[in-house]
């Protein structure tokens, strides 16, 4: 009996009661007030230069400056960092550039056209007949590279006048020329050949012997053939005159156009005033 009051008594003891919420008094707590002076600014913020920017923050107990309050006009980039606004000049300079730089580019042209196929028999006792006729359409490529001029490609001639090399073009010109003349002249005996052949057939039909007949019959012959063989003879000429007028091959390699373009593209792009990376961003933009 004497052992539970002990153990009671130390238990009422070691019990205590806690204080009710309203008489608790509350720790007092330190504040820390920064000046304006001392007030932290960003690490990451950049410097302005010369210090027209407006800042990025704002100090406390201070007032934004003017230009920060400023509401941005309509159209205007918020902030375009490390670029200059366009001026008339600049903007003339770059479509100048763009409309007359050199580039030497490979192209490809595609023809269509048509023929026309017929069939036809031999009859058992001589002669020969027609039967069916119909058109086969037929497509090929040319592959070849010229000089550009923007996105115009320019004839050989005006090419070599562009790259810097006027002998060339009077050259090439006077080749062009040549190769013509040769063409038309033998295209104008090809024509008065026939016309020949034409009145040799009309000499035969009216001649009164068989001496007669055969001399018309041999020259009208020789006409046709001559007239013949004269328009085959000047489609050569005619031929290598087109060729030389639009095929560079002829006149120079495109390694040493491609050279000749960029030394012309560098003193365009200086007397623009233009810079190495504006020039190629045009030349890629017009090539694509």
């Amino acid at each position: 009996m004497t052992t539970w009051i002990v153990l009671a008594g130390l238990a009422r003891a070691q019990t205590t009661e806690a204080p009710p919420a309203d008489e608790v008094e509350p720790a007092p707590i330190e504040a820390t007030v920064l000046e304006p002076e001392q007030t932290p600014v960003a690490r990451d913020a950049p410097a302005t230069e010369g210090g027209s920017d407006p800042p990025l923050a704002v100090p406390v107990g201070q007032q934004p400056p003017p230009e920060a309050r400023r509401p941005a006009r309509a159209g205007q980039p918020l902030a375009v960092p490390g670029r200059r606004p366009l001026t008339p000049e600049d903007v003339a300079a770059v479509r100048t550039y763009r409309r007359e730089h050199l580039s030497v580019r490979g192209y490809r042209e595609a023809y269509i056209g048509s023929t026309t196929t017929t069939t036809g028999y031999y009859g058992r006792w001589g002669g020969w007949g027609g039967g069916w006729a119909w058109t086969q359409p037929y497509l090929f490529e040319v592959e070849g590279w010229g000089v550009y001029q923007g996105s115009h490609r320019l004839a050989v001639p005006e090419a070599l006048e562009r790259l810097g090399d006027p002998g060339a073009r009077v050259e090439l010109e006077r080749r062009i020329r040549r190769n013509r003349a040769a063409g038309t002249t033998l295209y104008v005996l090809g024509g008065v050949s026939l016309v020949s052949s034409i009145v040799g057939l009309v000499g035969l039909d009216g001649s009164r012997s068989y001496d007669e007949a055969r001399v018309w019959s041999t020259f009208s012959t020789a006409s046709m053939l001559t007239g013949a063989g004269c328009f085959v003879a000047g489609s050569f000429p005619l031929g290598k005159a087109r060729r030389l007028g639009i095929d560079p091959n002829y006149s120079l390699s495109r390694a040493d156009a491609e050279r000749r373009a960029d030394e012309v593209n560098d003193r365009l792009r200086a007397e623009l005033g233009l810079t190495p990376e504006q020039a190629l961003r045009l030349e890629n933009a017009t090539a694509d």
